[in-house]
């Protein structure tokens, strides 16, 4: 992976990768069939987040005026680029995690078909992140940013409220 991670594009989508193993070994480990819609929604959240980290480096580094990085992978990536991929993999990250709620395997496995009301409190919180990451870069990481940033956290609250009230209500 040394390598790897000096490349452009290849480095967010090998993070991706690990944080999809994990997913299937913690199935494994528990003995939790994994959806392959479970799959997907980390695959593609893992790629929208790194590729939001390095939006946000170039973003911040052209707000700031700043000329050097602090990756090597970071010179091979074009803002224009990773705006358009965030974008694109918000919506196709949104749709996953709706049709995930939508599933019979989902709708079994948690006795209810209303986890979908989740949903469009994941949606804030994606749309949250791409301005956290985009729109208005600061000086720390995006996802560290989202850890303070009281709207996100609103939104976090929000949604787990509605997930504990479905599942168990």
């Amino acid at each position: 992976s040394f390598g790897l991670k000096k490349i452009a594009y290849v480095d967010v989508c090998m993070i991706a990768f690990g944080f999809v193993l994990r997913v299937l070994a913690g199935g494994f480990a528990t003995k939790t069939p994994i959806s392959g819609y479970m799959v997907a929604c980390t695959a593609l959240l893992a790629l929208f987040l790194g590729f939001g980290k390095r939006a946000h480096e170039l973003a911040w580094a052209e707000q700031s005026g700043l000329t050097t990085s602090t990756r090597a992978a970071l010179a091979g990536y074009r803002l224009d680029v990773l705006r358009i991929a965030m974008m694109l993999l918000a919506a196709t990250t949104c749709a996953a995690f709706l049709v995930y709620t939508l599933d019979p395997h989902t709708i079994e496995y948690f006795g209810t078909n209303k986890l979908v009301y989740s949903a469009p409190f994941v949606a804030l919180g994606i749309l949250r992140f791409l301005a956290l990451a985009l729109w208005w870069p600061k000086d720390e990481s995006p996802t560290e940013a989202m850890l303070r940033d009281p709207w996100f956290l609103l939104d976090l609250a929000a949604a787990t409220a509605t997930m504990i009230y479905v599942i168990y209500g």
